[in-house]
């Protein structure tokens, strides 16, 4: 029984092949019109997936959706034309200022009582140093600043080579930005286009560099040195400081020097911190945590949802395409309309002749339809190969251009459900567009096709 019903479907499809094949370039004009808007869907959603996974892999390395900034409220500031410059508030002495409000450091006091709120695992301020410039081996200097380790962290580094520093060391250690690499003289390059730092990495873990801290006061120098314990991929969204990480006994012993002598007060203090939700992470969770945080005067935004409007302005990017695309779909079910019309008619003897030998009017329907669906399904699949040939073009014209400098960036991707959803999106279009046709052949009296001239 099964098989019969196999059989069946495969002489329908043999049939409805063979019968649009009947007017050759008929059907291969219908399907270059079917292949452009499957050709633009394919490269616009594979756009739209390999930029995404880029933002995605760039996210987990400041953290995920689990993760939450959390600040200060800032002390709005009154706006209107007619409101005068703001008092001075001698609370506010170590507050950064600005027209939007006023940033109050984090304290220790502060840390506490966030990671005592109900649903946070843990919480860490971000130490920074601004160092005046680090060197290798007596080479060229370069201007460096470095962030400190965040154990809650630590599985979302991006580490291209060798792993993270020792937090509790107390040795100096750092990993270092990829780009720094080749200008400081740690690796050597041979100057042909695909020798790149990415593929000395390993090179550089540990060799030492020295960094140089300035006294805020006295201006005089003094170096650190630092093993290199690895090396972190280049991203867009993390600045310098976040890419080259150093252990605490680092980042204190350079801040101690640089700010020796300067009053506590007058010390610049760390303005954000980064919360770890505890498992799981749900969306009502974040608004409970949220609300929770706010209601102690502080304000909280995940990582992810700093992205957020970043991702959006590219889904828009790719709606705007997706819509050039389907004007192409649409004028291809017109022709696809079409030439099942004239097919139609050409065969209006053929399909009285089957209807008077026992054809049902649904068997007719379905060989009709079945050709709208194999004229969907050739123009799709034709276009699905096309955009993968394209893209690879497309990918290696970008690395040249501007990717290269962007590892793990791959500009076009083709993910296997994205591919599976246009085949069958066009293939539901073109039944779609068949149906009429198909169901004015179903509808024809046997006797007036058989007299049809």
């Amino acid at each position: 029984m099964k098989m019969n019903f196999i059989g069946k479907i495969g002489s329908t499809v043999w049939s409805a092949q063979m019968n649009m094949l009947r007017s050759k370039s008929r059907a291969i004009l219908t399907i270059i019109a079917i292949f452009v808007g499957s050709f633009t869907l394919s490269l616009t959603l594979g756009l739209n997936a390999g930029v995404n996974d880029y933002i995605d892999s760039q996210i987990s390395g400041i953290g995920g959706k689990g993760t939450m900034l959390v600040q200060h409220k800032m002390d709005s500031m009154d706006l209107e034309t007619d409101s005068g410059p703001a008092k001075y508030n001698p609370d506010a002495a170590n507050s950064q200022s600005g027209s939007a409000g006023r940033m109050i450091p984090i304290t220790s006091e502060d840390l506490d009582k966030i990671r005592a709120v109900d649903g946070i695992k843990d919480a860490d301020t971000p130490h920074s140093v601004s160092a005046a410039y680090v060197e290798y081996d007596g080479g060229e200097k370069y201007e460096f600043s470095i962030s400190g380790f965040i154990s809650l962290l630590q599985n979302n580094y991006d580490l291209m080579s060798g792993e993270i520093v020792a937090d509790s060391a107390s040795d100096y250690e750092i990993v270092i930005g990829l780009d720094y690499l080749e200008p400081l003289g740690i690796v050597h390059l041979s100057g042909d286009a695909d020798d790149t730092a990415e593929k000395h990495a390993d090179e550089a873990v540990g060799k030492n560099v020295k960094i140089a801290a300035k006294n805020t006061i006295t201006g005089k120098l003094k170096t650190f040195t630092a093993k290199i314990t690895g090396v972190t991929t280049p991203s867009i969204m993390l600045a310098d400081a976040m890419q080259n990480v150093a252990n605490r006994a680092l980042v204190d012993d350079m801040n101690d020097y640089i700010y020796e002598g300067v009053p506590s007060e007058m010390q610049p203090g760390t303005f954000g911190s980064y919360a770890q939700i505890d498992e799981p992470v749900t969306d009502e969770r974040l608004d409970e945590i949220t609300n929770k945080l706010e209601d102690m005067d502080f304000q909280a935004i995940t990582v992810d949802d700093m992205i957020g409007i970043v991702k959006n302005v590219i889904d828009g990017i790719t709606i705007v395409l997706i819509g050039f695309a389907a004007i192409a779909l649409l004028a291809a079910a017109f022709g696809i309309i079409n030439t099942l019309y004239m097919s139609v008619s050409e065969r209006t003897r053929e399909i009285g002749l089957m209807k008077a030998m026992g054809m049902s009017g649904i068997r007719v329907f379905t060989n009709f339809s079945m050709e709208a669906i194999l004229i969907g399904f050739w123009g799709s699949v034709l276009a699905i190969l096309a955009s993968l040939g394209a893209g690879g073009i497309i990918n290696s014209i970008a690395f040249d251009l501007f990717t290269k400098d962007m590892p793990g960036f791959t500009l076009i991707q083709f993910a296997p459900q994205n591919v599976l959803i246009v085949v069958v999106m066009i293939m539901l279009i073109a039944f779609l567009a068949g149906t009429l046709p198909a169901i004015k052949a179903s509808q024809k009296n046997p006797i007036d096709a058989l007299q049809y001239e």
